[in-house]
């Protein structure tokens, strides 16, 4: 069910690759043949099941909106999605040859399996996570994480209800770390007063700035005062001098 599925297994472990080990990933699958190459960021780059991504044709790439057109199989009847491709995952695609089918792949989803499986391995990559699925899964969490629009990633993932998609919304890494930090207690607050090392407590630092910026011209107003007081003195030592046999008494007081 839909509703029961998780991004954890049974034992806590995740399903998804991190963001850290797709571009492992996609290192070592650059140490592979073109074809083969191409179906690994093609899974990476839309999400795409196994099963879609052999069945590609070539005239399902689109060459003029840089996207490729999907068929979702898990489907009572066949749904077609678009989902926007870089311009260097299409230009892979258009390299390869086309069969006389049109289709850009002709090995069984086993083969695929395997040899993507392998290249994970290679890449360091072992546990649950290690799969095909782990790259779909992995390209739901980074959309939820980059803040696309659920009804954009539940088009692009062929989920069919969006309770599906909502899943991959739970914010997990970074971003959950950088939601949490705004409610952790800071250490010894009652022993010494200090600033709070969350999020919230970021403000007062900018307001510090103003104050040093604003202490500054206020320093330099008095200075420029000051030079004009002088110039004042000077003005009057030199008005009264004719009158007085010495100005050093003025000057001193100046």
């Amino acid at each position: 069910m839909a509703q029961d599925w998780q991004i954890y297994d049974g034992a806590g472990h995740r399903k998804y690759l991190s963001e850290d080990e797709v571009p492992h990933f996609l290192h070592e699958a650059d140490r592979l043949p073109d074809a083969r190459r191409a179906l690994c960021y093609l899974v990476a780059h839309t999400g795409c099941r196994i099963s879609e991504a052999l069945a590609v044709t070539l005239p399902q790439v689109d060459a003029v909106d840089s996207a490729i057109v999907l068929a979702t199989l898990k489907r009572r009847r066949v749904v077609y999605r678009r989902v926007p491709l870089p311009d260097y995952l299409l230009r892979m695609l258009l390299a390869l040859p086309a069969q006389a089918d049109g289709c850009l792949w002709h090995f069984h989803r086993a083969t695929a399996w395997r040899f993507i499986t392998e290249a994970m391995q290679r890449a360091g990559i072992h546990g649950t996570q290690a799969t095909i699925r782990g790259l779909r899964h992995a390209f739901g969490i980074r959309c939820a994480t980059q803040g696309v629009p659920p009804s954009l990633i539940q088009r692009w993932m062929g989920h069919a209800t969006l309770r599906m998609t909502m899943v991959y919304l739970d914010a997990t890494g970074t971003e959950e770390r950088r939601f949490a930090s705004r409610v952790w207690w800071p250490v010894g607050a009652l022993e010494k007063p200090g600033p709070s090392t969350t999020l919230p407590m970021i403000a007062p630092a900018v307001t510090d700035i103003a104050d040093l910026r604003q202490l500054r011209q206020e320093n330099d107003r008095l200075r420029q005062e000051n030079a004009r007081l002088r110039q004042l003195c000077d003005a009057v030592l030199r008005a009264v001098q004719p009158f007085s046999g010495s100005s050093q008494t003025w000057r001193c007081a100046c």
